[in-house]
């Protein structure tokens, strides 16, 4: 990073930009501002609008999150993996389990030993 502050320069969520303080307009955004329900950049987010104003810690925030991580999962090419497709998927993708799946089965998936 170069300056002071770090989140001048990396990716953050809006409420935590330096450049456009949250308290003073929420709808402004930096290049590395980030929209906390899409996980996109904010210049991105088709709903900024709306998503501005919202917080990472807060529970309806949350929900929205993992309704938008859902349902882009169900637009996927392939649909949602599920715990049977779990060894199909390289190392280096993100693996996101589709909103059906319990923790434990998530965790039972991850931690099968498989015969060599």
């Amino acid at each position: 990073s170069k300056g002071q502050n770090a989140l001048q320069h990396f990716p953050h969520c809006r409420e935590n930009c330096v450049v456009h303080l949250f308290a003073t307009d929420p709808t402004k955004h930096c290049s590395q501002c980030f929209c906390v329900v899409c996980d996109v950049p904010a210049s991105q987010c088709a709903a900024w609008p709306q998503h501005c104003r919202l917080k990472y810690a807060d529970p309806g925030t949350q929900q929205l999150r993992r309704d938008a991580r859902a349902a882009a999962l169900l637009q996927a090419p392939g649909g949602a993996p599920t715990a049977k497709t779990l060894g199909t998927y390289h190392t280096g993708e993100l693996y996101q389990p589709d909103a059906a799946m319990s923790m434990g089965a998530l965790l039972r998936a991850v931690t099968q030993v498989w015969p060599v």
